[in-house]
């Protein structure tokens, strides 16, 4: 079974419908949750074609503001370029009709599917605020707000049917369509606690969330990454995640420029998860004095069974900070 991702390639036509359940939370309280968020819902389009200037297609998906300048969306939404193509990236605040603007991918998880995106200085942005989404209980009302299709901003209304998706993501019964993804999912609350991920082309009725709770690395790094840089100083951020029954090694050499020698140098965990994930060490590179070795150890914290149906997931592993330098 191939789970399909929510975004648009345009001109492609696919027909599919969809029941949606009425929500038992009074209608207007609904409405008030979109006009509260509908300016902090983003429609992205990402232009990939050749470098000789063929084979050009335009994809459009969703994201949502989480800081006063960063976004967060689905990685397989906003792809990367390659040696062979390129790839541009645009975006307009709770219309696709609205005024474009460009954006950067500075920082991906692509084993989480989830990616943060920088926005210019040019407004002041307004956050979507996150709840937990631990506490979720199974059969809870959920809120999806996006771009499916060529639509304009659409909301639709599920249910979390299940929390033992595939690599612990929610299966629910959200209408997504191609498009939606990387939409805000919200609870009864009006906070939110998932992230449109994706569906299955033979079974439309189920469809899958991340939950916002493997996203607190990537939000971690929002600060640090769009920080403007203090002089002589250098922050370079790191993130490892893995699956709940994963582990995994981090070895990473940050460098300052050639010429530049490290005087000083400060890890920051930011954000961690897993009962044995842990930074090993930071030490200066022998023979590359302007050079930082970066070791950390990351794992899960597993998952209990029935037999061999997965029962709970205990937690997924991961590690998020940044390194500063200080050089000279």
């Amino acid at each position: 079974m191939r789970i399909y991702h929510l975004r648009l390639l345009l001109g492609l036509v696919i027909s599919a419908s969809f029941a949606c359940s009425r929500p038992s939370l009074a209608q207007d309280s609904w409405q008030l949750l979109r006009q509260k968020v509908k300016d902090s819902v983003i429609y992205l389009e990402v232009t990939k074609q050749n470098r000789d200037g063929t084979n050009r297609e335009v994809f459009s998906s969703t994201g949502f503001i989480i800081s006063d300048r960063g976004a967060l969306t689905v990685a397989h939404a906003v792809p990367s370029a390659t040696s062979d193509t390129i790839v541009h990236y645009n975006a307009s605040v709770k219309s696709r009709h609205a005024h474009k603007f460009p954006f950067e991918v500075i920082m991906r998880d692509n084993q989480l599917d989830l990616a943060l995106l920088a926005f210019p200085d040019v407004q002041i942005w307004s956050p979507i605020e996150f709840g937990e989404s631990a506490p979720v209980p199974e059969d809870a009302e959920l809120y999806v707000l996006g771009f499916p299709r060529d639509s304009d901003l659409a909301s639709a209304f599920g249910r979390l049917s299940s929390r033992f998706g595939p690599g612990g993501y929610w299966q629910t019964t959200l209408p997504l369509d191609y498009g939606n993804s990387g939409g805000p999912v919200f609870d009864i609350g009006g906070k939110v606690i998932g992230i449109a991920a994706g569906g299955r082309d033979e079974a439309k009725a189920m469809t899958f969330v991340i939950p916002a709770d493997y996203a607190r690395p990537l939000r971690s790094l929002v600060r640090a990454a769009l920080a403007p840089t203090k002089p002589n100083w250098t922050l370079f951020t790191f993130m490892k995640s893995v699956d709940h029954q994963q582990a995994a090694d981090v070895d990473e050499v940050f460098c300052l420029p050639a010429g530049k020698k490290v005087v000083s140098f400060k890890p920051e965990i930011l954000s961690k998860n897993g009962q044995d994930t842990r930074l090993v060490s930071a030490a200066t590179v022998p023979g590359r004095p302007n050079c930082v070795d970066f070791k950390a150890y990351v794992a899960g914290n597993g998952v209990e069974r029935y037999g061999s149906i997965v029962v709970d997931h205990k937690g997924r592993g991961w590690l998020s900070g940044y390194v500063a330098v200080y050089g000279n």
